[in-house]
């Protein structure tokens, strides 16, 4: 028997997914909390800081959500003081 071999996806088109979702202004707390945790993966930390910040505004009792936005906007400035690589 054949098996497909997995098909790797390019970070360029897994970013673009990510911005064709958060184009469509999820409301769903999920839909959110992915947006926020796929661009963590993918190091875009400004973006991901930004729904974090969303959810924490709209669901402050949320757990970790506190946690990452304060880590996502920490390692954002700390990249922003040491320039690009």
């Amino acid at each position: 028997m054949d098996r497909a071999k997995p098909r790797l996806i390019s970070r360029g088109d897994l970013l673009a997914a990510l911005d064709r979702a958060a184009g469509l202004k999820p409301q769903d707390l999920a839909a959110i909390q992915k947006l926020a945790e796929g661009y963590k993966l993918m190091n875009e930390l400004s973006k991901a800081e930004g729904f974090y910040l969303e959810l924490l505004d709209r669901f402050p009792a949320l757990p970790g959500t506190r946690e990452n936005a304060r880590l996502t906007s920490m390692k954002s400035f700390g990249s922003f003081i040491s320039g690009p690589k």
